[in-house]
């Protein structure tokens, strides 16, 4: 469960004092050809849980708010957690786990046929070395708790190598599809797996539940909101 958490990484939020436009369970279909880089706002907030949901999820629920938006990163309040995104729109915290450089999940503009790889760390404690290859494998409607909505397919997969003190002391391989809506700024649907050989380490499994962005407003009004949220 523990290199679950640590290997998802995902992006949430909620409304703002400023007023958010309520979209929850509001479906979007329309198809676009690429998906730009996300322009979050303060006030943009999405709740993730598990799949399937079960009467016990209230307590699994992940409820998350931009809290500050800056040219560097934007970051999002997980309770009485954080989560932060550098330019890019990729994480590089997750509560107390650190990615370095960063998670390296999403690239854009993002198309089908696009693919990537590379290494970065996280930490949580014991460090983590890994070696992945993302691809973006196809576009399709995605049926989710928030509704249905038009998505990119990913699929991730690599090698990670965890290091105590400077030895290995546990090396596993994983594999994750994830489908990120450019509707909804964010990854709405997540599957991971982990296996050490043959041995079943972990299997995640969440998806978007509901989401309320923010208006877009003038840019005067724009700067006033990152200031206070910055407070």
């Amino acid at each position: 469960m523990k290199a679950a958490q640590e290997m998802c990484a995902l992006i949430l939020v909620v409304s703002s004092a400023f007023g958010t436009i309520p979209a929850f369970g509001q479906s979007t279909v329309e198809p676009v050809s690429t998906a730009e880089q996300p322009i979050f706002r303060l006030g943009d907030s999405w709740i993730f849980g598990p799949t399937p949901p079960t009467p016990e999820t209230p307590e699994q629920m992940s409820h998350q708010r931009v809290i500050e938006i800056t040219p560097q990163q934007t970051r999002i309040s997980k309770g009485r957690f954080e989560i932060d995104l550098n330019s890019t729109s990729n994480m590089t915290r997750n509560h107390d786990v650190v990615f370095n450089p960063s998670r390296d999940l999403l690239h854009f503009p993002m198309k089908v046929g696009d693919s990537w790889s590379g290494n970065y760390t996280y930490s949580s404690g014991d460090t983590h070395w890994v070696a992945h290859r993302a691809s973006v494998d196809a576009t399709e409607v995605v049926h989710v708790v928030a509704g249905d909505f038009f998505a990119f397919r990913l699929t991730d997969s690599g090698t990670v190598q965890r290091m105590h003190n400077g030895m290995l002391i546990r090396d596993y391989t994983f594999e994750a599809t994830c489908w990120y809506a450019p509707s909804v700024k964010r990854v709405i649907k997540w599957t991971s797996k982990g296996y050490a050989g043959a041995q079943p380490q972990y299997d995640s499994q969440w998806e978007l539940h509901s989401f309320s962005l923010a208006p877009d407003v003038p840019v005067a009004a724009s700067a006033a909101q990152q200031t206070t949220g910055a407070q």
